[in-house]
């Protein structure tokens, strides 16, 4: 791990201690995304930022899941694309969907315009699950 600094391997291991080995429900998008949550080693530079594997995908793919620099959760192909901003709110957003999914009699999934004609009023939403790709900072529901 040359090049490598101390703080990157103590936060590589961190997330480890924490996350290594939970395993996941399916994700509804990113091809399931990862099965089980484990750390791999570093990729990047001290100036880039440095990022790391969350876990092995559920399938073959040509991007992988990541943690970032920010420790946000997110993709990684071609660019690196951030989702959450950490790795809580995919879990506890995969646990919600696997709950929905669990005990909802019905599923209704909309796009585009039909989600701005959405009246959430009265309805609260869950902070902790919001992903970074949501336009204007509300929550998005799957």
């Amino acid at each position: 791990m040359i090049g490598i600094s101390n703080a990157e391997i103590d936060r590589t291991a961190a997330f480890q201690e924490r996350w290594g080995g939970i395993a996941l429900p399916s994700a509804s998008d990113y091809e399931g995304g990862p099965r089980v949550l484990e750390v791999d080693a570093s990729e990047g530079s001290a100036v880039a930022g440095w990022r790391f594997p969350a876990g092995g995908c559920r399938v073959s793919t040509a991007h992988g899941f990541m943690i970032g620099p920010g420790d946000e959760f997110g993709i990684d192909a071609d660019r690196w694309t951030p989702v959450h901003a950490g790795t809580e709110g995919w879990v506890k957003a995969l646990a919600l969907a696997d709950h929905v999914g669990y005990w909802a009699k019905t599923i209704t999934k909309i796009q585009g315009g039909a989600v701005e004609e959405l009246d959430l009023d009265g309805i609260e939403p869950v902070p902790e699950v919001q992903d970074l790709l949501t336009p204007g900072g509300g929550a998005r529901t799957h």
